[in-house]
């Protein structure tokens, strides 16, 4: 499968993370890159990269998308985003180097 073809459009992917309410009384949420002002304001004028790694369901994407509500011009590299076709997953072991290799371009080609 080639890259290129897959490539997620950036503005459904946009409209999906900005769904995320940032709520204060969600403990998995409770972290100074979101709720500190100081903080924040550090991580935006820097040069800042988050990796998150964990079991399917643990919460990944719900700090994802709190992190892209906080920070709108943030990059998100996901490699379940090239698997993304219409709105539904289709994974492919077959492919999951190609899904590496769009993730690091796109962090290399981030601001």
């Amino acid at each position: 499968m080639e890259e290129d073809v897959i490539e997620p459009t950036v503005n459904s992917l946009v409209s999906s993370l900005s769904e995320v309410t940032i709520s204060t009384k969600d403990p998995s949420l409770d972290f100074p890159c979101l709720r500190d002002p100081k903080t924040i304001t550090y991580i935006k004028s820097s040069k800042t990269v988050f990796i998150m790694r964990g079991v399917s369901g643990s919460g990944k994407s719900t700090i994802a998308r709190a992190i892209q509500k906080v920070y709108p011009s943030a990059v998100l590299c996901s490699a379940d985003d090239y698997f993304m076709r219409e709105g539904e997953y289709h994974f492919s072991a077959d492919d999951l180097e190609s899904a590496h290799k769009y993730c690091q371009r796109l962090a290399e080609e981030a601001n």
